[in-house]
């Protein structure tokens, strides 16, 4: 009789263990996707750098980390730890987000809809090309988010390099939620948009004064 009722307990162990393993595998990870924002859609205020209607750029190409190249999103929980959320991702290529965002800034900055990200194949000749090396994109919820860049203009096909720099931009999360986090990462592409502007404006403006003194 003791037998029968340890087989019993056991089997209901058993029936009790498949159902809790059967409840927890039904229910599906609830993923939340997110995209990089152009200044325009953060509805947040921005002055024009210079009207510059008739020059074509180039943004691209692009190249971000290994450690970027996955659709989780990343944040820093200290200077050497980093952690990816299985439930908080991007809802594409990263490269292709910063590349797009970016050439939308520029065009809204400059007043020139003469801009393409990489590749732009027969569809414009650039007269700039701006190309970006992302060393860091991330940040701390509830902190600041980060970006720390190497970028290069050059003329439409690479051969010219004009500018070579490094930027490091950081702007407040404002919060601790991952809507925050993305925000203030687009923030960072925005002022980093601002900083290229201005080079662009420059050499813009040496390339007209060129050219005027050549005829």
């Amino acid at each position: 009789m003791r037998d029968i009722n340890a087989a019993d307990r056991v089997k209901g162990w058993v029936i009790v263990y498949l159902a809790l393993v059967s409840a927890c595998a039904g229910k599906p990870l609830e993923i939340s996707y997110y995209s990089l924002a152009p200044l325009h859609s953060l509805n947040a205020p921005s002055e024009a750098v210079a009207s510059l209607p008739d020059l074509r750029i180039g943004v691209g190409p692009i190249t971000v980390p290994e450690s970027l190249k996955r659709s989780q999103i990343v944040t820093r929980s200290g200077n050497h730890r980093f952690t990816y959320s299985e439930s908080h991702r991007w809802t594409g290529n990263i490269e292709h987000d910063i590349s797009r965002v970016i050439a939308e800034n520029i065009s809204v900055l400059l007043g020139t809809e003469r801009v393409a990200a990489f590749p732009w194949g027969r569809t414009l000749t650039p007269v700039y090309r701006i190309v970006l090396d992302i060393q860091e994109f991330g940040g701390v919820r509830g902190g600041d988010a980060d970006l720390k860049v190497r970028w290069a203009i050059s003329d439409g096909e690479g051969r010219t390099l004009f500018t070579v720099k490094k930027s490091l931009v950081q702007h407040p999360t404002g919060g601790d939620t991952y809507d925050a986090l993305v925000r203030a990462q687009s923030e960072t592409l925005t002022l980093l948009s601002l900083e290229i502007c201005e080079e662009l404006a420059r050499l813009a403006a040496l390339r007209e004064t060129d050219e005027k003194e050549l005829k």
